[in-house]
């Protein structure tokens, strides 16, 4: 394996200092408040550089740190467990999407879901939306905040454009001028002109889940109302190519790793082994 002097002449394995895939098949995650994953793996590896195995060089880092190293399993942690199939963020049905509606902790993080829920937009391209992108029948995703850096036009749908006109007169209340062109939708607390944080409306959605008790679907995330949107409209009858023009995959294939299975067809198929 080839090598580098990354750090204070100590030669680490190349592959395990440099920055780590999207997905890795596996690593390590401190369970302690010091650092971040990536310094603890570079203490693992200066430990391993003196002798011994990897296995070992864990033993001498928590031992010495007063924390444990927790294995991983195939996907990494995201910001809430996911446990809906490979690691994907869970499907839920319409009854439970309007269960988490009526607990939305603010207008603002209501109106961030409704978009999110009825157009399948990713969160960092609807957090950049501004005024001028919301028409009379269509949102406009600009090419600039997408994903594919191609632009997208979604259908509005009707309870959506319900949603944003309650929002718009709560926006132009709030902030006391009118909702225009280069005004963002989502600002953050306390600002004109930045937009929310990911990690803010990541936070809102966590107490919303959590109100809503144990019986509610674990493993929600952002993400989950994008897959929903996939989800049900496939398996409601609409076509691939249909669903495309919400969600904006740049291919079929990448848009069928959204689509869930229904546990009912699954069911189906094992019937067929009678």
């Amino acid at each position: 394996m080839r090598a580098r002097e990354p750090l204070h002449g100590v030669r680490v394995p190349y592959r395990e200092i440099a920055h780590p895939p999207k997905q890795p098949e596996s690593g390590h995650r401190r369970n302690c408040p010091r650092g971040s994953q990536q310094g603890a793996q570079l203490r693992i590896n200066k430990a391993h550089s003196h002798g011994g195995t990897l296995g070992q060089s864990r033993e001498r880092l928590q031992a010495l740190e007063g924390c444990r190293i927790v294995e991983k399993d195939n996907f990494p942690r995201a910001a809430m467990p996911k446990t809906c199939g490979s690691g994907q963020a869970r499907v839920l049905s319409p009854e439970q999407l309007d269960q988490l509606m009526q607990v939305a902790p603010n207008p603002e993080h209501r109106a961030l879901w409704s978009v999110m829920r009825f157009t399948g937009s990713r969160t960092t391209e609807t957090l950049r939306l501004h005024w001028g992108a919301i028409h009379s029948d269509r949102i406009v995703f600009a090419a600039t905040t997408t994903k594919t850096r191609r632009t997208r036009e979604p259908l509005i749908a009707a309870r959506l454009r319900e949603e944003l006109e309650q929002f718009r007169l709560h926006w132009e209340s709030r902030h006391e001028r009118p909702a225009r062109n280069g005004s963002l939708l989502f600002l953050s607390p306390g600002s004109e002109n930045q937009p929310m944080t990911r990690q803010a409306a990541d936070k809102a959605l966590r107490r919303a889940v959590a109100a809503l008790g144990p019986g509610f679907p674990s493993g929600v995330s952002l993400h989950s109302f994008r897959r929903s949107l996939a989800t049900t409209m496939a398996q409601r009858g609409a076509s691939l190519r249909t669903v495309q023009r919400f969600t904006g995959h740049a291919s079929l294939g990448q848009l069928q790793t959204y689509i869930d299975v229904a546990e009912a067809d699954e069911e189906a198929a094992l019937r067929l082994l009678d």
